[in-house]
C-alpha cells in the first residue's frame, strides 16, 4: 500500500508541472563548493529542459524557492551550507517540500537533510559514524524498485565517494512530515582511509534514499554521480524520479584550437564565482574544465593554456595555496601558461606571466579577447 500511496503521490506531483521547462534552483553560497559544485553546474547549465537560478543562503531565505520546482543541493560542508541557510533559510527548504517541491542532494547536500540538531531534518535518518572515511570508487547495488522509478539498470553501478554519510536509521516519529521512505541502493564492500587504517564496513548501508516530505519529495545520496561522466543517469534519472520528466544534456564540442582554461575551484563560493565558470564555459572558443588540487597533483595543469583563480572563498584558498601548490602554479607560468586572477583572489598570482581584474566582468572580457584572437 505504501508504494502504490508513494506512486500516486509521485504522479501528481509529475502533472502539476506544467511549465516547458524545469525550473530548477541551484545552491551555490557557503558550503557548496570545489570540483563537485562545479560538476553539478555542468550538467544544469546543459540542459535545453531545465530553466537554472543560482541560489544562495540569503536568496533562500528571501523567498527565492518560490516558483520553482526542484532544488539542487551539492556536495561541500553541510555545516557550513546550514549556516549559510540560517534556521529561517532551512525552514524555506522545508516549506518548499510541504507545498510541493522537489529536492536532490549529494554528499553534503545529503547530509543537510539528516534528523539531527541544526540541520534540515526531513528524512529519518542520521550518520552512523563522524569519521571521515575516505576518497574512492565505491559498488552501489540498485534496486529493481530504483531501475523502475529512475529508469537505470538495476544491479552494480561505480560511483565516486567522498567521505559522504554513512547513514542509519532513526526514530520516524521525530520527523512526521515524512513519509514513503525507501532505499534505492546500498553500499557493496568497505572503504579504507589510508593504509594503517581497519576497513570501515560500508556493505548494506544506504547509498541512495528516496522519500516524500508534504506533498514533496526527496532524492539523496552519499555518493557523487555529478563528478564522471559514466553516472550522468544517475543525474538524469534522479529527475525522472522527482518529477517525472526526462531531462537530456547537450554537451556540444568547442572550436578547433579553443583556449584551453582551467578554473581553479577549490576555493569558489557564491554567484561571484560560479556565474563566471558557466559564462566561461559558454564561450564558443574556451575550452574550460574545472581544476582542483587533486587535478593539478595529476598534472592536468598541463593540458591548459590558461588558468583563472576566481574570488571567493579566500580563507580556503588560503588554506590550499600550499607551497607545493605555488610551484604547481610557477611550473605551469615557466612552461609558457598565463595566471589570470580577480578580486581578492589575485594575492595568490604567481610573480610572472599573471594578470589581476577589478572583477569578473573585466576577465571575461579579457578571455573573449583572447580566445578570438585565437581564429
Amino acid at each position: 500500500m505504501k508504494r502504490i500511496a508513494m506512486a500516486v503521490t509521485m504522479a501528481a506531483a509529475a502533472c502539476a508541472l506544467a511549465s516547458p521547462k524545469l525550473k530548477v534552483g541551484y545552491y551555490v553560497g557557503r558550503g557548496g563548493r570545489g570540483n563537485w559544485g562545479l560538476g553539478w553546474q555542468n550538467y544544469l547549465t546543459h540542459s535545453p529542459d531545465i530553466e537554472l537560478t543560482w541560489l544562495e543562503g540569503e536568496d533562500v531565505r528571501a523567498g527565492g524557492l518560490d516558483g520553482l520546482d526542484v532544488l539542487v543541493m551539492p556536495g561541500g560542508r553541510s555545516a557550513w551550507q546550514a549556516e549559510s541557510l540560517g534556521e529561517a533559510g532551512m525552514e524555506r527548504i522545508r516549506e518548499f517540500l510541504r507545498r510541493g517541491g522537489r529536492y536532490y542532494g549529494t554528499c553534503a547536500g545529503c547530509s543537510l537533510t539528516q534528523d539531527l540538531p541544526g540541520l534540515l531534518r526531513v528524512i529519518p535518518y542520521a550518520k552512523k559514524s563522524m569519521v571521515r572515511r575516505g576518497d574512492c570508487l565505491m559498488k552501489v547495488n540498485f534496486t529493481e524498485r530504483a531501475a523502475a522509478l529512475m529508469g537505470v539498470a538495476a544491479g552494480t553501478h561505480v560511483v565516486p565517494y567522498y567521505s559522504g554519510p554513512q547513514l542509519q536509521p532513526t526514530d520516524p516519529s521525530g520527523v512526521p512530515d515524512c513519509h514513503d521512505v525507501e532505499v534505492l541502493a546500498t553500499f557493496a564492500g568497505s572503504i579504507q582511509q589510508n593504509a594503517d587504517a581497519e576497513p570501515f564496513p560500508m556493505q548494506g548501508l544506504p547509498a541512495f534514499i528516496t522519500a516524500g516530505y508534504g506533498k514533496g519529495r526527496l532524492l539523496v545520496t552519499a555518493l557523487h554521480p555529478e563528478f564522471q561522466p559514466s553516472t550522468r543517469d544517475l543525474i538524469s534519472g534522479g529527475f525522472k524520479l522527482l518529477t517525472g520528466r526526462e531531462v537530456t544534456f547537450d554537451f556540444p564540442r568547442k572550436a578547433r584550437g579553443a583556449l584551453r582554461l582551467g578554473y581553479f575551484s577549490p576555493g569558489i563560493m557564491g554567484k561571484e564565482s560560479y556565474l563566471p565558470a558557466a559564462r566561461l564555459d559558454a564561450m564558443p572558443r574556451v575550452d574550460y574544465r574545472a581544476v582542483d588540487d587533486e587535478c593539478a597533483a595529476r598534472g592536468e595543469f598541463s593540458h591548459c593554456d590558461v588558468l583563472v583563480i576566481p574570488d571567493g572563498d579566500i580563507p580556503l584558498l588560503e588554506k590550499y595555496m600550499t607551497a607545493e601548490m605555488r610551484g604547481l602554479f610557477q611550473d605551469f607560468v615557466a612552461k609558457g601558461g598565463e595566471v589570470f586572477a580577480w578580486g581578492k583572489a589575485a594575492r595568490f598570482l604567481p610573480a610572472a606571466n599573471a594578470r589581476a581584474f577589478a572583477d569578473s566582468g573585466a576577465l571575461l572580457a579579457a578571455v573573449e579577447k583572447i580566445a578570438g584572437e585565437r581564429r
